[in-house]
């Protein structure tokens, strides 16, 4: 769940104002299409040419934004299962 206060993902509550949830999940209303929770490039897009690696976090990741970092931290990340769960 994210909300104003707080992103939670697996029983587990991190602050929103310092954190950001990244994912993918199968759409609930289209059968066989996805749904992407991702910030995208970290760089300016007049510095993209088209070799910048993108992050490899799993299914599901919580990162924390850090001010004047080039790169958030990664907090928690991992795969879901095959029921799209995560396993504890």
């Amino acid at each position: 769940m994210w909300t104003k206060e707080s992103v939670t993902l697996a029983g587990k509550s991190y602050p929103a104002d310092e954190n950001f949830p990244a994912m993918i999940y199968p759409n609930p209303l289209v059968y066989g299409k996805y749904v992407v929770l991702n910030t995208g490039l970290t760089i300016p897009d007049s510095e993209y040419n088209a070799d910048y690696g993108m992050p490899r976090w799993g299914d599901y990741a919580v990162v924390k934004v850090k001010d004047a970092a080039d790169l958030p931290d990664l907090v928690t990340a991992g795969l879901f299962n095959e029921q799209w769960r995560i396993e504890k």
